[in-house]
């Protein structure tokens, strides 16, 4: 297409104005799609990965409940148990 704007050294003015034409709807169009794209985008339902502060604060209660556990484990590991909930 573009090898038809020049001909003998010269430019065609139809070309060169259909190719204007046709770039500029085009750029348009794509600005339309992007902006559509972009719309959606910011619409829609955030996922539940967007939640970080709430899984690093579960993620971290965590560790101390097992952390404490084990301690508790290796402190009262040798006493025995005189109640009757005990397991023996």
């Amino acid at each position: 297409m573009f090898c038809q704007i020049f001909r003998n050294g010269g430019v065609d003015m139809y070309n060169f104005l259909f190719l204007y034409d046709y770039a500029k709807e085009r750029h348009e169009k794509l600005l339309k799609e992007a902006e559509m794209e972009r719309l959606i985008r910011k619409n829609q339902v955030k996922s539940p990965r967007s939640f970080n502060g709430f899984r690093f604060l579960l993620n971290n209660l965590g560790k101390i409940m097992i952390n404490w556990g084990s301690f508790l484990q290796k402190r009262y590991e040798g006493i025995p148990c005189n109640q009757s909930g005990c397991k023996s």
